[in-house]
């Protein structure tokens, strides 16, 4: 293949896994940045909505292929989202309430990983789950090819950022989670309903995982499987530590440098005929290598 389009496949791959990466990191570091909940569960929140994607839109047969994508795409969002309260309700609220510490909070996190990724195997199986998906058109973009859907993906991606960036900057719902992550008593004595203010966080956070997955088993060839979510975990605390832990904004930018180390990387061990995995291990080197000159990540100021 011609170098300039084998570079050209290489970005336009990046730009449609890291944008749905994206999304997935903004959700995680918005709950650190106002709970400063490292939450663990956060890939098995993306498996749940992608699995929940999947079986809508492989059973509910619609004669229009948009609107039985977008059906599967709504469902996937809202049931992720009311998990994410369900689980807040039944643990991360009773712990704060006691006061409990960003590491009680972490290792409750781990369990409810443990507890999804269980209730999902238990229910759809160990085996690998794919959309049954009709011939998509593909579109040519200089020799590359990209289907037309990725293209309405990222799309949709930046329209969610930007709908975010008026939503926590212009409205009161984004002010008042601003004030909390500041300081939650001070948000309370200001008049702020800080819970109700937290459940609309884990709604968006937990929305925002689960149409990623939808999103995702939509256009990823492999499927998905239970164990999706861990993998997936790594290179989103990646993607959160290398635009400094809390930014919103950089985690954006952080997840589209780690998909596109990854995906160059892979790229090229595979024409190297070596395994595409050794792009990980690149992934995590240029990871430590930027927190040597930047401990706090690429927006993190001075250190």
């Amino acid at each position: 293949m011609d170098p300039g389009v084998l570079i050209t496949q290489w970005l336009l791959t990046s730009l449609v896994r890291g944008s749905l990466y994206a999304l997935i990191a903004v959700g995680l570091t918005l709950v650190f940045r106002i709970l400063k909940l490292a939450n663990f569960s956060h890939g098995e929140l993306f498996v749940f909505g992608a699995y929940i994607g999947i079986v809508f839109f492989n059973s509910f047969w619609i004669d229009n292929l948009i609107l039985n994508a977008l059906f599967s795409y709504i469902l996937a969002f809202v049931a992720t989202a009311a998990l994410a309260v369900f689980f807040d309700f039944a643990a991360y609220k009773p712990l704060r309430n006691r006061g409990a510490t960003p590491l009680m909070l972490m290792i409750a996190s781990l369990g409810i990983s443990i507890i999804i990724r269980g209730v999902v195997q238990f229910i759809w199986g160990p085996r690998v789950q794919k959309y049954a998906k009709p011939p998509q058109d593909i579109v040519d973009i200089g020799g590359a090819l990209i289907y037309s859907s990725e293209i309405v993906v990222v799309v949709a991606v930046i329209a969610i950022f930007i709908g975010l960036y008026f939503l926590l900057t212009k409205t009161k719902i984004g002010t008042a989670l601003r004030a909390i992550s500041d300081s939650k008593d001070l948000a309370e004595i200001s008049g702020i309903n800080t819970e109700q203010s937290i459940i609309f966080l884990w709604i968006l956070a937990g929305g925002f995982a689960g149409l990623s997955g939808a999103v995702f088993a939509t256009i990823s060839p492999a499927g998905i499987i239970p164990e999706s979510g861990f993998q997936l975990l790594l290179f989103l605390f990646a993607a959160v530590i290398l635009g400094t832990i809390g930014n919103i904004y950089g985690a954006i930018i952080g997840a589209y440098i780690i998909i596109l180390v990854d995906t160059v990387g892979s790229g090229v061990f595979s024409l190297l005929n070596m395994s595409a995995e050794y792009s990980k291990i690149i992934v995590f080197i240029v990871l430590i290598l930027v927190l040597l000159f930047k401990p706090k990540g690429i927006f993190g100021g001075k250190s």
